[in-house]
């Protein structure tokens, strides 16, 4: 009789091990930048510039990345944010704070357009 309650005991747990709620993994804060020829991120996907798009931003530490693209994007769009920290990001690569330079800060887990070229992007 005790084999089999340890059998039983053994079965739940490894099912317990097994179910999808355990084997979910944490997955890293993103938001995806989807980059558009014209303004206004609204001419349809012909319109999005393949590849970078869609490109998933991970939140890091990093204190700057650069994005090649190799077309002038006319709009950027941040869509699926699950960031939890701001994201700024910039005209110019090197993400650069003084010269002759644009860059936008944007709240954590906000979806945005801006009708801007994108060439670097860090989290604050």
């Amino acid at each position: 009789m005790q084999f089999t309650i340890a059998s039983i005991a053994t079965l739940f747990a490894a099912i317990a091990a097994a179910s999808p709620a355990v084997l979910q993994e944490r997955q890293a804060p993103s938001v995806t930048a989807t980059f558009y020829r014209s303004v206004g991120c609204n001419r349809g996907p012909t319109d999005v510039i393949t590849p970078p798009s869609p490109d998933v931003l991970v939140q890091d530490t990093a204190p700057c990345h650069n994005i090649t693209i190799p077309e002038t994007v006319g709009c950027t769009e941040l869509t699926a944010s699950t960031l939890t920290r701001q994201i700024r990001v910039y005209d110019q690569p090197n993400c650069p704070e003084v010269g002759n330079t644009h860059f936008w800060t944007y709240p954590e887990g906000s979806n945005n357009k801006f009708n801007q070229n994108v060439k670097s992007y860090r989290f604050l």
